[in-house]
């Protein structure tokens, strides 16, 4: 699996995670903040694929700009 696959399932999980409605410091809340912090982690071992990652969006935005 390369690194953005990775991510994407450390993304999925710290998504499917979290709720505004987990009370701190329940076990749902340890969950979600398990699976930021894992995200976190790797976000910040491989800040490339963030750069990558935010180069696509602003060509996205970009592109749908410019079609308008």
């Amino acid at each position: 699996m390369d690194l953005r696959a990775q991510r994407k399932v450390l993304a999925d999980a710290e998504y499917a995670a979290y709720s505004p409605f987990h009370f701190p410091g329940s076990a749902a809340w340890k969950k979600s903040q398990a699976a930021l912090e894992a995200l976190l982690a790797f976000d910040a071992q491989h800040p490339e694929i963030i750069a990558e990652l935010m180069r696509n969006k602003l060509t996205i935005v970009h592109n749908k700009h410019v079609d308008m």
